[in-house]
């Protein structure tokens, strides 16, 4: 329960919009209660205001996302350099449960792309698929069963599809997965800036690991661009300060 709630506060926290308001807030507080002005509540205001539009801005968000993103050359479903693997592990991510969307509005950008990425990869080469991905409070489906939906829809025979439904991050679905996947080479599909993390837990679990990094937020060839401050630059910059700080959690407590 803690390390849920610990988990989904740092999910929170991890955006520049948050944690950079939440920032001035406080300064602002501590001025007010001090009722005088002061140089490091000052120096933090200024610093935090620097920090959201460096995080807003579209070349300073690619460079904060590009080395996750591109840590692993992509390897395309046709590509010979997975079909070495014995399966392919599917991790999950975001769906909505809601009947009245069109079916492929009901997964997140980073779901559709996985699960698209995997049945093209199964198209190429058949092999098992292991979908992970335990309960959603709002729904009555888990993540393995929902994903499932979509790869019958794409005819991918549902004997070779395994579903592990606990788990609600990396950690605990590769926890799930491995005793289903002992002494087997896995080609794991999800996003491009999740892989090194991602790559890391299994391999922790004693699996050999081809990365299939899909969902890229940024191009290979960085390229210095001048344009506004936007909310897409500032998904961007939270998605790697997510990741780096998985990271960190990852090698300290791990």
């Amino acid at each position: 329960m803690f390390y849920a709630f610990s988990s989904s506060l740092v999910n929170s926290l991890a955006s520049p919009l948050i944690h950079s308001s939440l920032i001035i807030i406080i300064c602002l507080i501590v001025m007010k209660v001090l009722n005088k002005e002061s140089s490091v509540c000052k120096m933090l205001i200024g610093v935090s205001f620097c920090w959201l539009t460096f995080c807003a801005m579209p070349y300073t968000s690619t460079l904060l996302i590009h080395h996750l993103d591109h840590h692993y050359p992509t390897i395309d479903f046709d590509d010979k350099r997975w079909q070495s693997a014995d399966a392919i592990v599917v991790l999950a991510c975001s769906f909505y449960d809601d009947d009245a969307l069109p079916l492929t509005s009901r997964w997140h950008d980073c779901a559709i792309k996985r699960n698209l990425q995997a049945v093209l990869m199964y198209q190429e080469k058949a092999m098992p698929i292991f979908l992970s991905g335990g309960s959603v409070k709002e729904s009555d489906y888990t993540h393995a069963q929902f994903n499932l939906q979509f790869f019958k829809q794409m005819n991918v025979p549902e004997k070779d599809i395994t579903l592990s439904e606990r788990g609600y991050n990396t950690a605990t679905e590769s926890e799930a997965l491995a005793p289903l996947l002992k002494g087997k080479t896995i080609a794991l599909v999800t996003s491009a800036s999740h892989q090194t993390r991602a790559v890391e837990y299994f391999k922790r679990k004693n699996l050999n690991v081809i990365p299939i990094p899909v969902e890229h937020l940024s191009r290979y060839e960085r390229e210095f661009t001048l344009g506004l401050p936007s909310a897409n630059n500032l998904y961007r910059s939270e998605r790697a300060i997510h990741e780096y700080l998985g990271i960190l959690a990852q090698n300290i407590f791990s």
